[in-house]
């Protein structure tokens, strides 16, 4: 019984990493699609939702950050997360989920990195997000940095922490030094161990969070 999440650089296969786990684990594996199914369920469809920065990993605007919109998406994402936390056996990708869970021992925070030229070579040849592959190498330069800066502009404005800065997660695993597969055996080995056990401590925090996210929880959101 536990909670992974994955935080990942651009082209470091984490995405690829967490759907091998769960499915090694048979866990429930959460990525942003899901996440913002779950989302709609909780407070209605909302065309909103597409644009809003939480549900998209960037920071919000100075306009964004001053009107109430985001801090709505904000506590929905956050209660979301922390339900399924709360029913255990889930990997949740992305999102600050491994920030937001941070201090309850039934959380592995994991972040998936590689060297930069490793990742250029794989977004060239693959493409990334909306951009389909093969790309230059100034275009894979630009797609990585570009959305590394969003994805750190993301987590200060949330968390107020550097996401590169290690001390923030459980564990760090280098995609040019360790397969997928045997990231794979790391991160379910640490899993089966039975390391992830959470003390009664932690069963309230967690509870803990879920009553400050249905507090944090406005109205519906507004139809767009």
């Amino acid at each position: 019984m536990a909670v992974i999440t994955i935080s990942r650089l651009p082209g470091a296969l984490g995405d690829t990493l967490a759907a091998a786990l769960a499915e090694r684990l048979q866990y429930r594996l959460v990525e942003r699609a899901q996440l913002m199914q779950l989302c709609e369920q909780l407070v209605g469809s909302d065309l909103g939702w597409e644009r809003s920065p939480e549900l998209r990993q960037r920071s919000a605007s100075l306009w964004g950050r001053l009107n109430a919109e985001p801090g709505r998406y904000d506590g929905v994402v956050r209660r979301v997360t922390t339900n399924l936390a709360e029913q255990d056996n889930v990997v949740i990708v992305g999102l600050g989920a491994g920030q937001l869970l941070r201090g309850l021992r039934q959380v592995l925070r994991v972040q998936v990195v590689a060297p930069e030229e490793l990742r250029l070579e794989r977004l060239m040849e693959w493409g990334f997000e909306q951009a389909a592959g093969p790309l230059t190498h100034d275009q894979a330069r630009d797609l990585l940095r570009h959305r590394e800066r969003e994805s750190a502009a993301y987590i200060r404005y949330l968390f107020q922490i550097n996401w590169l800065d290690p001390q923030h997660w459980d564990l760090v695993l280098n995609t040019g030094r360790f397969s997928v597969t045997e990231g794979v055996q790391v991160v379910s080995g640490i899993v089966e161990s039975g390391l992830l056990q959470a003390t009664p401590t932690d069963r309230q925090q967690l509870a803990d969070l879920v009553d400050r996210g249905l507090r944090l929880q406005a109205p519906p959101l507004s139809r767009v």
